[in-house]
């Protein structure tokens, strides 16, 4: 989780309603239909480190994020004929 050594993700106070909005449709959804992954490559996009660090600022708690770390895509889990 976040610690006070780790930067500090960009954006400021502006983003703390954007982010408690979007922590209380995740919660309304249910951690167990997220599934975390991302195909993001552009140099301009936050790295995996600062958009864990970012979430986790958001107040995702620690079993949230063992629910959303452990979900697959149901295809994975498939075994083939």
């Amino acid at each position: 989780m976040a610690t006070a050594s780790d930067p500090e993700p960009t954006g400021g106070p502006c983003e703390a309603e954007p982010q408690k909005r979007l922590l209380s449709q995740l919660r309304e959804i249910g951690f167990d239909e997220i599934l975390y992954g991302s195909d993001w490559t552009s140099p301009r996009s936050l790295s995996e480190r600062q958009m864990f660090l970012r979430l986790a600022l958001m107040g995702i708690t620690d079993s949230e994020w063992e629910i959303i770390l452990s979900n697959q895509a149901p295809f994975l889990l498939q075994t083939p004929p």
